[in-house]
């Protein structure tokens, strides 16, 4: 079984870059805003309930508005001394976001502490009417998943093959991968969760 989302294309990037930011703060704070950014994109092209979430043309996405639209996003979604690390907070400060723009969301959240299981279930359910799922994630004992650490990005896609279930990531412009169960299983104490914007 395998779903993947036709994702925002940004003059060749799949998805945003927190790098892109011209504020260092920005550069190294913004994955929650580029993540909710590029969700907002995503959205607005295709559920016309959810069109005044991005500003611009949602079918030609230049990184001139783009980085301008994150850096909007950024002012509703100002991170803490840890971040944006808590799915709750980020689920708060969206619904601000949302209240600006008029448009009516539901916003669906998975703590880092169920099941893979239930986890799993969350992210097909969303993947497979459409919407992509914003991920948190937080400590992982896996040094290969290093880089993705207290980290946000979109869950793109999945496969299932037998018991195991890969899933596609956007985050730094880059399609990604990774295997959900050790992805979700971090053998750390400070975890994350999951949001889907509806």
């Amino acid at each position: 079984m395998k779903k993947e989302l036709e994702f925002i294309d940004i003059e060749g990037h799949y998805g945003g870059d927190q790098h892109w930011y011209k504020e260092k703060f920005m550069r190294l704070a913004g994955c929650s805003s580029v993540c909710a950014s590029e969700a907002c994109a995503y959205l607005a092209g295709h559920f016309p309930h959810l069109r005044g979430l991005y500003p611009y043309d949602p079918a030609h996405i230049g990184k001139k508005e783009f980085i301008a639209f994150m850096t909007r996003i950024f002012s509703y979604l100002p991170p803490g001394i840890t971040g944006m690390s808590n799915i709750r907070r980020f689920r708060r400060c969206f619904l601000n976001y949302a209240d600006f723009t008029g448009v009516r969301v539901a916003l669906s959240l998975m703590d880092g502490g169920k099941s893979a299981r239930d986890a799993k279930d969350f992210v097909t359910a969303a993947l497979g009417e459409g919407y992509p799922v914003l991920y948190l994630l937080l400590r992982h004992n896996d040094p290969v998943l290093e880089d993705f650490t207290w980290h946000w990005f979109n869950l793109t896609g999945y496969e299932i093959n037998g018991g195991s279930m890969k899933v596609d990531f956007a985050t730094w412009g880059r399609k990604h991968q990774a295997d959900f169960d050790n992805l979700w299983n971090t053998g750390a104490n400070h975890k994350g969760g999951m949001v889907v914007i509806r």
